[in-house]
């Protein structure tokens, strides 16, 4: 009933066919398909780990699109980054963090600067016990298929 998806470095990889069919899935169940088309989870947990801010690039726009259509946030977005940023890219991030609060005189809309997206970065390896206890706390006699 929920899925679990590990993604690390170049292995994210398959992982862009297995979302869109999903995120496709899923529209298409939105929109009334057929039972033939109904997806058998009720949940996805991505976790996508990468060693530096360059990894993220070329993924980041599946995962974007996916964001802006998450019905019902089927889709939870996790992102590790476990290599170090260079002290330029952390006064770029503060400046850009602090300065423009509001866009228009309304406040502007959360995009993480490492990523782009919306899912914000997360620095280290992921603690995998504390997120497998979640997991077993939040879905207590449930199936999760990793």
């Amino acid at each position: 009933r929920y899925l679990m998806l590990v993604g690390v470095g170049i292995g994210v990889t398959p992982f862009a066919s297995i979302l869109k069919d999903i995120k496709t899935k899923l529209s298409a169940q939105a929109q009334g398909a057929v039972q033939s088309e109904f997806i058998p989870v009720q949940k996805v947990f991505f976790y996508w780990i990468a060693q530096d801010k360059g990894s993220f690039e070329w993924f980041s726009d599946l995962i974007n699109s996916i964001e802006r259509e998450n019905i019902n946030a089927f889709f939870e977005f996790n992102i590790f980054m476990t290599g170090a940023i260079s002290p330029n890219e952390i006064r770029a991030i503060m400046i850009e963090e602090g300065v423009g609060e509001l866009e228009n005189g309304r406040p502007r809309s959360f995009h993480d600067q490492i990523t782009g997206l919306r899912t914000k970065t997360n620095f280290g390896k992921p603690k995998w016990d504390e997120i497998f206890q979640r997991m077993s706390t939040e879905y207590p006699n449930q199936k999760v298929g990793v």
